[in-house]
């Protein structure tokens, strides 16, 4: 008997190992469909949303992270979903209680992306930038109220009124460099911290803005400029300069462009280019108000380009920029290791299909790509397009070229004086991940709300000055559900009283974190999932033993 149930076991794992998986095959793969596989560490994983409410439109960005057990930074599922819709919240200033529903699509977007179970503890960062803050404060306010009354009653989410605002351009700036950087892998305690931080320049719709890292800890007198920005992380006292130009960006300064010519004839569109008379909005197509022909001279459009950066401001804290703007010569400094170039640089450049971008252009790059493609005549420019020679060039985005790329390297050359033997670097992303300031912003949101005791980042400004306007200060206080670390032992018995094990409120209190857990995907399977997953050996197996010894199982039958 003893041998009969031994042999029958062998027997039964070996028709299981022969057979019985080609049956529980489709079994299989329907149980593991049904079941979350969180990150590897088996850390809680968590979501955060952020809409970029900028000049042309609000983008919203859906991130998926955790804390991995040790890590002072948070692991980011890239790149984030996002989506993006059109008008700017600026277009709402004359009707601001519009707004809100303008976020209908982006709000239904993220609800799709964001798994139902983390609806409730997902919160939503709304951030207005340039666009907003050139529109009148209360009626920025107006608008902002809007959109937090709408999101409050239409979405499931986490939505709070002082998490809706408007940001400074310091702070947009600062955000965009820690993204890059962040993305570099460049920062304390990651992997190519020993190369050096990286300098940003971004150009946007409505603004653009400067950023490098100019010290450390060490106080100078520089601390006192309304240039430098502390940047706090996790023990680290990063020094930045950060200077943002508000109505430069690329489509305002078009608009102040237009305003300028007084002629029909424009020589930032190449010849042959007539401004279609439908046209009422786009600022790109040429001056309002009359006829507009391209004569295609670029020289010319490049020399009234110019005109956009005269300014009789004198420099009061030298080295300067223009408009009396504090700014160091950064090109020389040891301390930022080179410059890069995104946002609407990038856009240009690829469309264009700059060489060299990745590994370093100057500003002659683009007065040499600008040249070349502003010669060219404008039914050529559209038959080559057709013809796919500008591959990487957005649809109905032509018009704008010619001048953009005047800009582009006035802005470098008169705006912020950087050498023509300069070399930066032109990116729009990394690792197939845009560099955009959202993530950023949600890095310093996470990091200020998780309650770790070394998972800190705040930003400090250097003075009152720095700040654009009053709105733009950021306000962070605790997530639901947590409690702050150093509550010691008392949030320990909190936790307990809450039913939590002994170990896992240890573990969660070295984390900062409060007995009530939020939702988490799990590492794994669960318990209901290995039961069924058992049943289904158990059976799958026990057919596949039978099928292969279909007398033996009489032969047990008749003795007993």
């Amino acid at each position: 008997s003893r041998w009969r149930c031994g042999s029958g076991f062998r027997g039964l794992v070996g028709a299981m190992m022969r057979k019985g998986f080609s049956l529980l095959l489709p079994l299989l793969l329907l149980l593991f469909s049904q079941t979350t596989i969180g990150d590897e560490a088996g850390e809680a994983v968590k979501y955060y949303i952020v809409i970029d409410a900028g000049s042309s439109g609000c983008r919203i960005h859906i991130y998926r992270y955790f804390f991995a057990r040790g890590e002072l930074l948070p692991t980011i599922s890239l790149p984030d979903k996002k989506l993006k819709k059109s008008p700017g919240l600026s277009s709402f200033a004359s009707n601001p209680s519009d707004a809100g529903a303008s976020l209908a699509g982006l709000i239904a977007f993220a609800m799709e992306n964001v798994p139902k179970n983390f609806h409730a503890t997902t919160p939503v960062r709304l951030a207005a930038t340039a666009g907003l803050r050139m529109v009148p404060t209360e009626t920025a306010k107006l608008i902002l109220d809007s959109c937090y009354d709408y999101m409050s009653k239409n979405s499931p989410f986490l939505i709070k009124r002082e998490k809706i605002s408007i940001i400074s351009g310091q702070d947009e700036g600062a955000f965009g460099w820690l993204s890059l950087n962040f993305l570099l892998k460049r920062l304390e305690g990651m992997v190519d911290a020993s190369l050096g931080t990286v300098g940003t320049i971004e150009m946007g719709g409505a603004s653009a803005q400067v950023t490098v890292q100019i010290g450390r800890e060490v106080a100078s007198e520089e601390d006192s400029y309304p240039t430098t920005y502390q940047l706090h992380l996790d023990g680290q006292t990063y020094k930045l300069y950060v200077h943002s130009y508000l109505g430069f960006g690329q489509e305002q300064a078009r608009h102040k462009y237009n305003e300028m010519v007084t002629d029909e004839q424009d020589p930032c569109f190449p010849a042959g280019y007539v401004k279609d008379a439908t046209i009422k909005s786009d600022e790109y197509a040429g001056r309002s108000g009359g006829p507009v022909v391209g004569t295609g001279n670029f020289s010319h459009c490049k020399r009234n380009v110019d005109r956009l950066f005269k300014s009789d401001k004198m420099c009061s804290t030298p080295p300067c920029s223009f408009a009396g703007v504090h700014q160091p010569r950064f090109w020389e400094s040891k301390q930022s290791k080179g410059i890069v170039l995104f946002e609407n640089f990038f856009h240009s450049s690829r469309a264009l299909s700059m060489p060299n971008m990745e590994t370093g252009v100057t500003v002659d790059s683009f007065l040499v790509e600008g040249s070349k493609f502003c010669s060219l005549r404008w039914e050529s420019i559209k038959k080559r397009a057709e013809n796919g020679l500008y591959p990487l060039m957005e649809k109905d985005k032509d018009n704008k070229l010619c001048f953009s790329m005047a800009y582009l390297s006035s802005f470098l050359e008169r705006g912020i004086g950087i050498p023509h033997s300069y070399k930066m670097r032109v990116l729009g992303e990394v690792q197939d991940t845009p560099i955009e300031w959202a993530l950023g912003i949600m890095l310093h949101e996470v990091m200020a709300t998780s309650m770790q005791p070394s998972h800190a980042l705040t930003t400090t400004p250097a003075s009152a000055a720095s700040r654009s306007d009053t709105a733009a200060s950021s306000v962070t206080e605790p997530a639901p559900f947590k409690y702050r670390a150093q509550q010691g032992q008392a949030d320990l018995q909190r936790a307990v009283q809450h039913g939590v094990a002994v170990e896992r409120a240890k573990y969660s209190l070295s984390h900062g974190e409060f007995g009530l857990e939020q939702p988490t995907e799990t590492r794994g399977m669960s318990t209901s999932t290995l039961a069924g997953l058992a049943v289904l050996l158990g059976v799958g197996g026990f057919l596949a033993w039978r099928r292969s010894r279909p007398g033996r199982l009489k032969s047990y039958r008749g003795g007993q």
